[in-house]
């Protein structure tokens, strides 16, 4: 049956691609090769019976080794050296990921459109020119230097790289992997630049949602008053990471806790004002995605039912397959690793060893700049920088076309960093981000993989730098902590909120925060830390931040729902991970409900009031008062925001949720409730009654069997190319959403689930949505997907060595 709806989905994926390939004239499907019998794709058809003993060799290893792969084929690796080990793992991760990684370190690069031609709308291309602006490319050229200036990160990388391009070599026509024959291209040898790239992709994907362009408009079109009204700092209670009261024994030496006060209208240097001149209209910003996020916390064993701290991860990101993180273990003398990798990156990533564990939340923090360039001239060959004149440097990027066609555009680099968006209503727009920095962030996670206690960890994570990332701690000798780690930049305050001005010295970062003095905390008197991207401290932390991303309602639930719990257990915290409660819904919903009492209610309306007034909160599966919830607050914000903010034409972002609720909760009257394209001057009652009567037009749209929430959400979970839409899974039956703890949306969400008990015997489960295999044609490809679907886990095989027989083994393979 497997193999039946593999060969289906190949014949309309191929059907797909051969009548795409032909109105450019790019030869991008070879149906004769394709369809071969010898070649084509019934060679990647895979049966789930597996080889009990296999050989490999070619891999040049100092010694043989030994892997074992289990019965959901992750492999296990014990090797005699940490070059023999990174090798076997490249080997096995390109083995099940190859085109994975291949084809995300293309996305990196700025190279996509060499494999898919230009695109629809000019699409592909579009990425590649937006990722090549943005310096991806240049930030890993600097990064794998610096990777490859250190030994141990050298060592192992290169030792990676060697095992992915032995298994590229063992490659011929019909092993192929399946996208390679589909959009007829052919891999190249893998390179530690190629894992550098990887790094520097995960670094744009959590850090660059700035908001500089959006900020600076709002702030043009409605003053500085109703700016902070719109979007505070802290909405609501924060909740932060280090507990509120925690004493910080250290000031900033550069800025004084409060900055002398400049607001954005009247600060001005060298003429210069704070924010920009005109309106900035592009049309071709990156839209950042709604839901990436995280959560992680661990509790110390004064709060277990075992005496044993216990520590758990969910990182929250874009659904795809093949699956974001590859579950491995590996093993050395000095390691013993096991949990998610990156396929293209040496290590484990979030994980446990025989000693500590940890996992990563992405910090929100803003390290992603624009800054106005004035130029000399019309040349762009200088630009003003204080009293003197820069020289600007000119890198001409080339793409080539699939099919044959050369594009070129020149990107110009400043001492910020590439100008991004040229052009623009406010001219050249340049790019200050610490990913471009000098960085061996690989390292972190070398060391943690063999780290044996607090202080070890503590030394690994100082190499951290961006993106940045919450790091949560917890040992078999009892100890847990957290700590805030990456390169953040110390700045005054409301730095970087809007678009600065280049030519003026003091809107350049003056230097960073040090590493020391990154929030942290070992062994709080509340026995648990945690983080789920909030805010990292209270107003007494003597720096300032700001991200706009920060997180108001999963991490308020989350810090509750500890402080109530006691002998906790593994089972608990599999609950608490998949807590569907919604703390923004029981924060706004009795708001919204007390002005519906005039409503002249349709049997429709009088049922969704009924459902609502009874509903609990939960955004279960099978509820239809979390349908009729998300749908009047979709058209509530959009009554609220969308006519002032539709009607200029340029990039604004609407307040987020924790704002709008406060606005709601707090105002019966306000600018924005006003219709700008209506005589009458509304009031809230009067937006709420109008978005309820739109929710209860569009649920009546909705057949009475589709109104339970995870029908409506209809999450699913598509292949990576976003194309081959026979490769990905639809309409997946799961509750959640974004801002509860279980935070499964439409096309993001928990991406890796992990709970750890520490102790002797270190006990462990995981789970992600998808399969270890990259093979579509493979049982392995998403087999993952229903037991994570169901909220379900596996116990992770932790072998102590590799004679180790408590796990079942699909098969053994020996390394010669």
């Amino acid at each position: 049956m497997v193999k039946i709806k593999f060969f289906l989905s190949l014949l309309i994926s191929a059907v797909f691609f051969f009548l795409i390939s032909r109105p450019a004239g790019q030869i991008t499907f070879r149906p004769a090769a394709f369809f071969s019998p010898f070649e084509g794709f019934w060679r990647n058809a895979e049966s789930i019976k597996t080889n009990n003993f296999d050989e490999v060799s070619g891999l040049g290893l100092s010694s043989p080794a030994a892997v074992t792969i289990d019965e959901f084929r992750i492999p296990h690796i014990f090797a005699h050296t940490k070059e023999d080990m990174a090798k076997i793992q490249g080997y096995l991760t390109a083995k099940d990921r190859l085109w994975q990684m291949e084809f995300q370190t293309h996305a990196a690069a700025g190279r996509i459109s060499e494999i898919v031609g230009r695109g629809p709308g000019d699409a592909a291309l579009k990425l590649d020119k937006e990722n090549r602006r943005k310096g991806i490319a240049r930030a890993a050229e600097i990064a794998s230097r610096s990777m490859m200036e250190n030994p141990d990160t050298k060592t192992i990388l290169q030792a990676y790289s060697d095992g992915v391009n032995a298994y590229i070599q063992s490659l011929d026509s019909r092993s192929l992997p399946l996208e390679y024959k589909l959009l007829n291209y052919q891999p190249e040898a893998w390179s530690p630049y190629k894992s550098a790239l990887l790094l520097k992709y995960m670094a744009n994907t959590l850090t660059s949602a700035s908001e500089d362009v959006e900020n600076s408009n709002a702030l043009k079109l409605w003053g500085e008053e109703m700016f902070r009204l719109l979007y505070p700092e802290n909405p609501f209670p924060q909740a932060p990471i280090i507990p509120e009261g925690t004493p910080f024994d250290f000031k900033n030496e550069l800025f004084a806790p409060e900055p002398a006060k400049k607001t954005f209208k009247k600060y001005k240097s060298s003429g210069k004002s704070y924010a920009q001149n005109n309106l900035i209209g592009l049309t071709e910003m990156e839209e950042s995605e709604n839901g990436i996020g995280s959560n992680n916390w661990a509790v110390a064993g004064s709060k277990t039912a075992s005496g044993k701290p216990i520590l758990c991860n969910d990182p929250h990101l874009g659904f795809s397959l093949p699956s974001i993180w590859y579950e491995i273990q590996i093993s050395c003398p000095g390691v013993n690793a096991y949990g998610a990798s990156l396929p293209g990156a040496p290590g484990v990533i979030s994980g446990f060893n025989d000693s500590i564990a940890w996992g990563v939340t992405n910090s929100e923090r803003d390290v992603f700049d624009f800054y106005k360039i004035t130029y000399k001239d019309a040349g762009k060959n200088e630009y003003q920088y204080g009293t003197e004149w820069k020289k600007t440097e000119k890198r001409v990027e080339t793409y080539k076309i699939k099919g044959g066609e050369i594009v070129t555009d020149t990107v110009i680099y400043t001492h910020y960093g590439p100008v991004v968006y040229p052009n623009t209503d406010e001219g050249d727009l340049a790019l200050k981000w610490t990913a471009h920095d000098e960085s061996n962030d690989a390292l972190t996670f070398l060391k943690l993989n063999k780290a044996r206690n607090y202080r070890d960890y503590a030394e690994a994570i100082s190499h951290y730098q961006c993106p940045g990332q919450n790091f949560v701690f917890a040992s078999g000798n009892g100890d847990i902590a957290i700590w805030q780690q990456g390169k953040f930049p110390n700045k005054y305050k409301g730095q970087g909120q809007f678009i600065l001005n280049g030519a003026d010295t003091t809107h350049t970062w003056k230097g960073y925060i040090p590493q020391e003095h990154n929030p942290h905390i070992l062994n709080p008197a509340r026995g648990y830390v945690g983080s789920a991207n909030q805010r990292p401290t209270d107003n007494t932390y003597p720096y300032w931040y700001a991200g706009c991303r920060y997180e108001n309602f999963r991490n308020r639930r989350l810090f509750s729902r500890l402080d109530s719990m006691n002998k906790i257990t593994i089972q608990d915290m599999q609950n608490l991970q998949l807590d569907e409660y919604s703390m923004y819904a029981a924060d706004v919903l009795p708001v919204m409900l007390t002005e519906t009492d005039s409503v002249a209610a349709t049997p429709l309306q009088k049922e969704m009031l009924e459902t609502l007034s009874k509903w609990d909160y939960y955004y279960h599966k099978e509820s239809v008062g979390a349908s009729m919830f998300e749908i009047w607050w979709y058209y509530l914000q959009k009554e609220i925001w969308s006519d002032d903010f539709s009607q200029h034409n340029v990039p604004l972002v609407y307040p987020n949720r924790s704002a709008t609720i406060v606005l709601l909760r707090d105002s019966v009257r306000f600018k924005f409730y006003d219709n700008i394209n209506t005589p009458e001057r509304e009031n809230r009652k009067e937006v709420v009654i109008k978005a309820f009567k739109d929710a209860s037009d569009s649920l009546a749209r909705i057949p009475a069997s589709n109104r339970e929430w995870a029908k409506v959400k209809a999450t699913f979970i598509p292949h990576l190319t976003r194309i081959l839409k026979p490769f990905g899974k639809y309409d997946i039956p799961v509750g959640g959403n974004n801002g509860i703890l279980n935070a499964v949306g439409k096309k993001w969400g928990p991406s890796w689930r992990m709970v750890v008990s520490m102790g002797e015997e270190i006990e462990a489960y995981t789970i992600f949505p998808g399969g270890e295999s990259g093979n579509p044609g493979s049982p392995f490809y998403d087999d993952y997907i229903p037991l994570w679907t169901e909220g379900k886990y596996h116990k992770a095989w932790f072998m102590k060595g590799e004679e180790d027989t408590k796990g079942k083994v699909s098969t053994k393979i020996v390394f010669r």
